[in-house]
């Protein structure tokens, strides 16, 4: 999830700095230099009326519309709800859970098992790609009757993402 804005942040930056450097490359050009004025005047039928004729403006218009387009494409390829790419699985007394995807995941340490609300305990608050964590403290007599899990998911810097309930897979 992170890592999505990490690249938007990037794209929206390329994408903003090369404008900057158009708009610097065509205020140098002495035929352009009139057009690249923000508000020309001109009088029509003896009012004076406002043109927007700058290079720049538009230039700086598209970027934003690119560059919105680009984190539209990039946000959407990402999975809305990273926590989908954790996989709960309940194998004989034990609890796992994998992360499938591609990015580290953050959550609270406490989850609870439904539906008899049972506490249970991850390891560490985060899940690197690929890795597998056991949750501790989980009743092995009542883990096979459990059908899902409750977590807490957490932003990158500790602020609370709210809760999920999750499938639990045998």
């Amino acid at each position: 999830m992170t890592m999505n804005k990490k690249r938007i942040g990037a794209v929206l930056f390329s994408l903003v700095f090369s404008a900057c450097a158009h708009a610097s490359l065509s205020s140098l050009d002495a035929s352009s230099s009139i057009a690249m004025q923000p508000h020309s005047t001109s009088l029509k039928q003896g009012e004076e009326e406002k043109h927007d004729t700058s290079e720049h403006n538009i230039a700086a218009r598209m970027t934003r519309e690119t560059g919105q387009q680009q984190a539209d494409v990039i946000a959407s390829q990402a999975s809305p709800d990273s926590q989908n790419q954790l996989n709960w699985s309940a194998k004989g007394n034990v609890l796992k859970v994998t992360n499938t995807g591609l990015s580290t995941l953050h959550l609270k340490t406490e989850i609870k098992l439904l539906p008899d609300n049972m506490p249970g305990t991850l390891e560490k608050s985060y899940i690197l790609p690929g890795e597998t964590l056991v949750a501790y403290g989980v009743c092995k007599h009542h883990l096979p009757t459990q059908t899902s899990v409750v977590i807490e998911a957490l932003s990158e810097d500790g602020a609370d993402l709210g809760s999920k309930i999750m499938p639990l897979s045998r």
